[in-house]
């Protein structure tokens, strides 16, 4: 089974429809961050405008986590029934098994699906142990993760470390996020593929920081 990785599209999505047109997955995970607007109304037009991008698509199967910034699908969780979408729960596609989260450590005010950093691991304890896939939107620590303190100005990983010690419990589980995109300043390139501890681990990041579409759709076989 060929599988393709998004994330953080912010509205960047129509101009990945070559690039998937040409790969031609049988499977296709976005990792959160479709919209990009903090107004609501706004959030919601940009949802739907995805939505109906990602139906067109001819791909059998999708997958949408959302994340932090789409606050109008933590308001409203309907989507079609040709898309599944997982919060915090699991599906199965040509037996193999994924599980999904939006949720992200909180930083700031006003985003989706956020929560203490001390409480996440509440979420990653309902991760199954027979899962092939785990998505979420954001990384596990140390694995591409990479982004500057604004007070220092430092390079720190900002990732979930619980997030990170339970992806340990795993072997050759392929685990795929967003939410630190690459970025201009200091050269920080998240977006890739990271082989570590048997596990595979992706950041499929669509954008930078400056929101322009920079890297490819990420693809597996499995």
């Amino acid at each position: 089974m060929k599988v393709t990785f998004i994330s953080d599209t912010h509205c960047q999505h129509n101009l990945l429809t070559e690039d998937i047109l040409d790969i031609s997955p049988d499977l296709i995970i976005h990792c959160g961050d479709v919209c990009n607007s903090r107004n609501l109304l706004d959030n919601r037009k940009e949802k739907e405008n995805f939505i109906d991008w990602y139906c067109s698509l001819k791909v059998q199967y999708k997958i949408l986590i959302p994340g932090n910034h789409d606050l109008s699908l933590e308001q409203d969780k309907r989507v079609p029934k040709t898309i599944k979408l997982l919060i915090n729960n699991s599906c199965t596609i040509e037996g193999r098994k994924i599980w999904g989260s939006p949720y992200t450590p909180t930083f700031g005010l006003g985003w989706a699906f956020n929560r203490a950093r001390s409480k996440m691991n509440d979420i990653w304890n309902l991760i199954p142990g027979d899962i092939d896939i785990l998505a979420t939107h954001g990384p596990s620590r140390y694995h591409l993760d990479l982004a500057t303190d604004l007070d220092t100005n430092e390079l720190v990983q900002v990732g979930c470390n619980s997030l990170y010690k339970k992806t340990l419990e795993f072997n050759n589980l392929v685990h795929s996020s967003g939410h630190i995109h690459s970025c201009l300043k200091n050269n920080i390139i998240n977006h890739g593929v990271l082989i570590r501890n048997g596990n595979t681990y992706i950041n499929c990041s669509i954008v930078n920081d400056r929101v322009d579409k920079v890297n490819p759709p990420i693809t597996i076989e499995l």
